[in-house]
C-alpha cells in the first residue's frame, strides 16, 4: 500500500483499514504512515519574521490519524469529560480542521462517545470515554503518560530552530555599558567584550572568584537573548516525545503584538508558544549526563537537555571547573555544539536523533586557561576576556556605589580602615563582590543591636569578621 494510499485509509476514505486494525490490535502508533502532503505545518516567514500558522487540515500537522487519537483519548480519560472545543484547546490544534475527523475516528471505534451539548454544533457536544475506550486509554498511557498539546514533528522543530537565529546585537559601547549597569570593571574590558558580542560568538570569561565573572556573563547574556521566539511545547523524534518548554527557563507566553491579517490571515499553531528568547544558566551543580535527554520514568516522556531550551538564545555554563566532571569534557561537548551547530540526542532505546543549535554559549572559570583545557580545545573558542582583581581605586568606587544603593552614607576613613584592618595586614586580595557582601552583613549586625546602620568601627569589625571568618583572625581588633 503506498504512502499517500495508506494515509486514506486512516482517513476512512478506501476500503484498505490494515492500519487500523494495527491500531485496534495494539501496534504501536508510533510507527504510523506519514502524509506526503505533510508541509513542516505551512509556517510563514514574512521578512524575517518566523510564525507558526496554524495548520488547514491533519495532514498539516506531520503527525496522521493514531498518534493524535492516542492524545485525544488520554486527554479524555484523564479529564473524564470535555466538549469538543475545549478537546482542540487541550490538543493545541483547530477543532473543524482537525480534531473533529480524529473524534470521528474515536467515536467510529467506540472509544468515546457524546453526552449531550453546551451549545451549539458539533465542537459543542460533551464526550467522554467508553469503557472499551477506557481499556485502550489505559493501553495508550503505558507507551507514555503525556497529555498535553500535541508535539511537533522533529522536521518542523529543526526548520523552526534554523529560521529564529540569533538577530544581530546592538554591542556598540553605550549599549554595552548599559547593559553592564553599575560594575565597576577595568579598562579594556568592554572593548573585548564588545566584538564578542556583536559577531554573536563564543565567549570565556577567566578570573578569579569574585571579581564579577557572573555578573558581566548574565549582562552579555541579556543583551544578546533580545526578543522573542516560538518553541513547541514538545517534539516527537523517533517515537518518544521530548518536552521542549519549560516555564522555569522560558517564563510565561508572551501576547503577540500581531494579528492573523499580519500573517496572511493564518492563526497561531496551538503546539507553540511564544516566548522571550531564552538564557539558560548552567552552574557547579551540573553533571555531565545532564546534556543528554533526562526519561522521567513516570511519564516515560524525556525532558529536552538544556543546550536545546537554551536554542535561539544564550546557554551559559558558569564557574567551570567546580564541576564533577573534568572541565575538558564539557568543553569538548560545547565546542562541537558550536563548530556542527547541531547536537545528538541519545535516547534510552539506544536511538538518536540530530537538532540543531543556533545559540551563543558563554563560559566563566576561576581557572587558568592552561589548567583548563589544552591549547586546541580553547582555540575554539573564539573570543576571551580575563576579569583582574579590582585596583585600590576601583575598589573605592565599589565600595561608594554599594552604600549609595543600601542608603549608607560613605565615609573615606571608615574605607581606609577597613583597607588597611582586613586587606593590607592580613595581605588578602581585593575582591569586587566584597563590598556588597560585608555591607549587607553590616545591616544584619545593625538590626540585630537595633542601631541606625553605619560605617562605625564596630560594626564594621563585626560584618568583616561574620565574611571573611578565620582568614582575618590574626587582624582582629582587640
Amino acid at each position: 500500500m503506498g504512502r499517500l494510499e495508506g494515509f486514506a485509509a486512516l482517513a476512512g476514505t478506501t476500503g484498505d483499514v490494515s492500519v487500523v486494525n494495527d491500531y485496534l490490535h495494539g501496534a504501536s502508533c508510533d510507527i504510523i504512515v506519514r502524509a506526503e502532503l505533510h508541509t513542516l505545518s505551512k509556517e510563514k516567514a514574512l521578512g524575517e519574521e518566523f510564525f507558526p500558522a496554524e495548520p488547514r487540515s491533519l495532514e498539516e500537522t506531520g503527525l496522521g490519524l493514531l498518534p493524535l487519537a492516542d492524545l485525544a483519548l488520554k486527554i479524555l480519560y484523564v479529564t473524564g469529560q470535555m466538549t469538543g472545543f475545549d478537546l482542540a484547546q487541550a490538543m493545541g490544534l483547530p477543532f473543524q480542521a482537525v480534531v473533529s475527523r480524529v473524534l470521528d475516528f474515536l467515536k467510529r471505534e467506540r472509544y468515546c462517545e457524546t453526552r449531550g451539548a453546551s451549545g451549539f454544533g458539533e465542537g459543542a457536544y460533551q464526550y467522554s470515554v467508553t469503557d472499551k475506550g477506557a481499556a485502550k486509554a489505559r493501553e495508550v498511557l503505558w507507551r507514555n503518560q503525556y497529555a498535553g498539546p500535541a508535539p511537533v514533528p522533529l522536521a518542523d522543530y529543526q526548520k523552526a530552530v534554523r529560521a529564529q537565529g540569533l538577530p544581530q546585537a546592538r554591542a556598540d559601547q553605550a549599549a554595552l555599558r548599559a547593559a553592564l549597569g553599575d560594575l565597576v570593571l577595568g579598562d579594556g574590558v568592554v572593548d573585548q567584550l564588545g566584538p564578542a558580542l556583536a559577531g554573536r560568538h563564543s565567549l570565556l570569561i577567566q578570573g578569579a572568584s569574585g571579581n564579577g565573572k557572573t555578573a558581566v556573563a548574565r549582562a552579555a547574556a541579556t543583551l544578546l537573548a533580545n526578543g522573542t521566539v516560538y518553541v513547541p511545547y514538545a517534539i516527537e523524534a523517533q517515537g518518544e516525545i521530548v518536552l521542549v518548554y519549560d516555564s522555569a527557563v522560558y517564563g510565561g507566553a508572551v501576547a503577540s503584538e500581531s494579528t492573523p491579517q499580519n500573517h496572511g490571515g493564518a492563526r497561531q499553531d496551538g503546539r507553540w508558544v511564544r516566548v522571550r528568547r531564552p538564557v539558560v544558566f548552567l552552574g557547579a551543580e551540573l553533571h555531565a549526563d545532564a546534556l543528554e535527554p533526562a526519561l522521567d520514568e513516570t511519564s516515560r516522556c524525556y525532558s529536552a537537555p538544556p543546550q536545546v531550551k537554551a536554542n535561539n538564545g544564550v546557554l551559559v555554563l558558569d564557574d567551570l571547573g567546580r564541576q564533577a566532571s573534568a572541565p575538558a569534557t564539557f568543553l569538548a561537548r560545547l565546542t562541537h555544539l558550536l563548530e556542527a551547530r547541531s547536537d545528538r540526542l541519545v535516547f534510552r532505546s539506544g536511538q538518536h536523533v540530530d537538532v540543531p543549535f543556533e545559540g551563543v554559549v558563554i563560559l566563566t572559570t576561576h581557572l587558568d586557561l592552561r589548567e583548563l583545557a589544552d591549547v586546541a580545545l580553547l582555540r575554539r573558542i573564539r573570543h576571551k576576556v580575563s576579569l583582574r582583581a579590582p585596583t585600590f581605586d576601583e575598589y573605592r568606587e565599589i565600595f561608594r556605589r554599594a552604600c549609595e544603593r543600601r542608603g549608607l552614607t560613605y565615609d573615606e576613613n571608615a574605607l581606609a580602615y577597613l583597607l588597611q584592618r582586613y586587606y593590607v595586614q592580613p595581605k588578602l586580595p581585593l575582591r569586587a563582590a566584597d563590598p556588597g557582601e560585608i555591607l549587607d552583613r553590616l545591616l544584619d549586625v545593625a538590626a540585630f543591636r537595633q542601631v541606625r546602620p553605619s560605617l562605625a568601627t564596630d560594626l564594621l569589625d563585626m560584618a568583616c569578621r561574620a565574611y571573611f571568618g578565620s582568614a582575618v583572625d590574626g587582624a582582629r581588633v582587640s
